[in-house]
């Protein structure tokens, strides 16, 4: 096989293994922001949770015994 070929040769696996780098790493990247984008919609789920915890609580103190029963029930 003549030189030039060998080189050619060489060149494109070169190529081709940091294309293949290239998109292992994208990939990485996504799956690392896609984990993030999770976490968050978590975190804002947890949040509301909360928020809408704190206010029923806030909301106990007047509510008449038939609400109270009612609340109850749907736990």
């Amino acid at each position: 096989m003549p030189t030039v070929a060998i080189d050619a040769f060489n060149a494109e696996t070169k190529r081709m293994e940091t294309q293949i780098k290239a998109q292992q790493a994208s990939a990485t990247v996504d799956k690392t922001s896609a984990q993030a984008m999770g976490e968050q919609l978590d975190n804002q789920k947890k949040m509301s949770d909360m928020m809408e915890e704190q206010m029923m609580k806030s909301r106990i103190p007047m509510m008449s015994e038939a609400e109270l029963i009612s609340l109850a029930n749907r736990r």
